[in-house]
């Protein structure tokens, strides 16, 4: 076993119930124990009967103590047993010596191996119950959290459902593919006010506490924008919901896109990568950045936001860094120039095929470690450009 391995199974063994852990060593101490009266009974059982006892006890404590060492990955108590497993033969041996041997004849030795053959076959009896006792609990244990983990990737697959739609000038699409059951990347859309939000969110870590984070952060924004007509302060709004709730460790990165009722794009950005714009009229695809903290890292932040022109025929992309930032063998990182071909040579390709193209292009590059979630925005050709009044920057 390598060490990574050895250390990833001790994560199972520090989980374990104290009740689970005391009977697994029960079942480890009958079954070493009845090893030493099976060797006894070979050796023509000729110590004393309170010898092999104390061999059954020493032999037994033994194998306990490199179980727990083993299983909780204890080097060095492991290597102190080296010497502890050294004078315990020869102290044996030394009672061995010391104790002298039981009248030899044939009756007393049968009578003696019929005690420690009987008690061989309790110890390994016992053992095996207490095995068997031991899998059934872990199992049903690990059943049940198998089972509330799928649950949890149920209802992850119902809050992020796949998002395909067109509103007045916009096609929008959008698809999150978590690397476990339960993700913690998030792509929705809400028609608001006379118009929309599209926005993608990437909540830090993975496993079910990053899942119950953004199933908080779709809450918050659903409320958010169903409320005062969907104006305010959109990330503000949802930094100020998350930041008290959020575990210190934990924060949010989001990028999300505004469109009102004139069809005029706003973009802002908390910690999230950069938007890749496709513009269609220089078939060239820029890199769109707003700077902002993301959510729960600093109560009572503004966030700054950016008019986007954007012109018919052209795409809008937002990415998770669990695309951006996949790793091939040689811990290459994919990065985005090769997302920027794809946005270039699918102009023409309904969006859902370069969203499938995006992600392929990451899977091909390496083995898939986060979640990866793709948002597509689409002005459709024929539709007219709002011009951007006014400064393009602003606090919200």
């Amino acid at each position: 076993m390598s060490m990574s391995s050895w250390k990833e199974s001790a994560k199972f063994w520090k989980s374990l119930p104290r009740r689970s852990l005391l009977i697994f060593l029960g079942g480890v101490f009958c079954l070493f124990g009845s090893l030493a009266l099976v060797i006894s009974i070979m050796n023509g059982a000729t110590e004393q009967v309170w010898v092999a006892m104390v061999w059954v006890a020493s032999t037994g404590g033994l194998a306990v103590m490199w179980a727990w060492c083993g299983v909780y990955r204890k080097i060095k108590p492991m290597i102190a047993l080296f010497p502890v497993q050294f004078l315990s033969s020869n102290v044996l041996g030394w009672l061995l010596s010391w104790s002298g041997k039981p009248p030899a004849d044939a009756a007393s030795v049968h009578q003696r191996s019929n005690v420690e053959g009987s008690g061989a076959l309790a110890l390994i009896v016992a053992g095996y119950v207490l095995f068997i006792l031991f899998f059934r609990r872990e199992g049903r244990r690990y059943f049940a959290a198998h089972t509330e983990i799928a649950l949890a990737g149920e209802i992850h697959r119902s809050l992020v459902p796949e998002v395909s739609r067109r509103i007045g000038d916009f096609e929008i699409y959008g698809i999150s593919a978590a690397s476990g059951e339960v993700g913690g990347d998030l792509v929705d859309l809400i028609e608001s006010g006379g118009g929309w939000v599209a926005y993608i969110a990437d909540v830090s870590g993975h496993g079910v506490p990053a899942g119950v984070l953004m199933g908080m952060v779709k809450s918050a924004a659903r409320m958010h924008l169903s409320s005062a007509n969907g104006t305010g302060e959109f990330l503000e709004c949802l930094n100020a919901v998350l930041k008290p709730i959020a575990a210190p460790h934990m924060y949010a990165t989001v990028g999300y896109l505004k469109c009102d009722a004139h069809g005029e794009i706003r973009l802002s950005l908390a910690g999230h990568p950069p938007l890749l714009h496709y513009q269609d009229t220089s078939k060239s695809v820029v890199e769109e950045t707003v700077e902002n903290f993301p959510l729960a890292m600093l109560p009572d932040i503004r966030f700054a936001s950016r008019i986007l022109a954007v012109a018919p025929g052209d795409t809008l992309a937002l990415l998770t860094d669990g695309i951006i930032e996949t790793f091939d063998a040689r811990e290459r990182e994919l990065g985005i120039e090769p997302l920027k071909a794809i946005l270039t040579a699918g102009a023409s390709q309904s969006l859902n095929v370069v969203a499938a193209a995006i992600r392929e292009r990451a899977l091909r590059h390496g083995p898939q470690v986060d979640d990866q979630t793709v948002l597509l925005v689409r002005r459709l050709r024929g539709a007219s450009t709002p011009t951007p009044a006014g400064d393009t920057i602003r606090l919200e």
